[in-house]
């Protein structure tokens, strides 16, 4: 036999045996292998559009590029953002699922509802950034501060359509506390998730929202900010220069803001603490990533940019769970 038919013939025995390795696995147990050793399932908790998904998107192809494997992004939207969290739950004990949810809403959607879990139930793989709370309206409003919008508010009470991404959204807290402070009721309207909301603020369904600055940058061109709701205004570049909610009202108000996390359950965590690792890695690679950086600036989102590793954050959650679920208490007396 030639030399050449004989380097032919090995090839076709090692062809053979890459075909069989990849149809019948590679000999080990599925434990053995390295993790991941399929996709992964990203869930989103809302409808498309909104800040969750956006975040999402931005973060994808970095985390796979980390990860080796592909992620499949779906849409678990409804019950006040439970759907989501039951539904990762349900189906991520071996950590093949992750959620991008925020704080506090993850507390509230359990607080504030009768649903089968509660926070503990999951673990931050990290948080990735902050968006700090806005009152937006349209540009053809009347209103041209936060004062003038308080002031009509009193003369219509109960008149006033507010958008707001869901009854256990963090902008729900804003804007009734916004009420208290100021004495006023606004006729609240509940949508499910970010996306919704600031599309009917764009197109007239409601007059105002309470939102995050980052979140309503796609309707920034057809509206504007008349406050941020922060101690300070540290974001004056894409909130039109606002004065503080605490400023326009000459009142103390809470600082509120959205940050958001990628979760997995604790089931994950602690029966899985290799598999928690890797998903914590990719996460500080992805978010770490000159591509994510870049894509950050692109969209005019970088001073969004907050990560804090999951086990660090976890411990600040725990140090502000009664904050939280006090102003779930607030929120269920309305």
């Amino acid at each position: 036999m030639s030399r050449t038919s004989s380097r032919v013939r090995a090839c076709i025995i090692c062809v053979v045996t890459l075909a069989a390795a990849v149809a019948c696995g590679d000999g080990r147990d599925a434990a053995d292998r390295p993790f991941p050793d399929r996709s992964i399932r990203w869930i989103v908790p809302t409808a498309a559009g909104g800040g969750f998904d956006r975040t999402t998107r931005m973060l994808q192809p970095h985390m796979e590029a980390a990860l080796g494997v592909p992620l499949e992004v779906v849409y678990r939207g409804g019950g006040g953002f439970a759907i989501g969290a039951t539904t990762l739950l349900r189906e991520g004990a071996d950590c093949h699922n992750v959620m991008i949810h925020g704080t506090p809403l993850l507390h509230f959607s359990h607080l504030t509802q009768n649903v089968r879990y509660t926070w503990d139930d999951f673990f931050p793989v990290g948080s990735v950034n902050i968006d700090p709370g806005v009152v937006r309206v349209r540009n053809d409003s009347p209103w041209r501060s936060l004062e003038e919008l308080i002031e009509d508010a009193h003369a219509r009470p109960g008149q006033i359509r507010v958008g707001i991404a869901g009854r256990t959204d963090v902008g729900h807290f804003g804007i009734r506390e916004i009420e208290r402070a100021a004495g006023v009721d606004f006729n609240i309207i509940f949508y499910d998730g970010g996306g919704p909301a600031r599309t009917a603020l764009a197109g007239g369904e409601v007059e105002v929202t309470h939102t995050g600055a980052y979140n309503s940058l796609p309707v920034a061109e057809e509206s504007r900010v008349l406050a941020v709701h922060q101690p300070e205004n540290l974001w004056k570049d894409i909130t039109d220069g606002a004065p503080t909610v605490g400023q326009a009202l000459s009142a103390e108000v809470q600082p509120n803001d959205f940050r958001y996390q990628m979760w997995v359950t604790r089931a994950c965590r602690d029966n899985h603490p290799e598999h928690y690792a890797v998903l914590a890695e990719a996460l500080e690679s992805a978010v770490e990533s000159p591509g994510y950086l870049a894509a950050l600036e692109s969209a005019g989102e970088f001073g969004s940019l907050d990560y804090i590793p999951g086990d660090e954050y976890m411990e600040m959650l725990l140090a502000q769970s009664e904050e939280f679920e006090a102003i779930a208490l607030s929120l269920n007396d309305r």
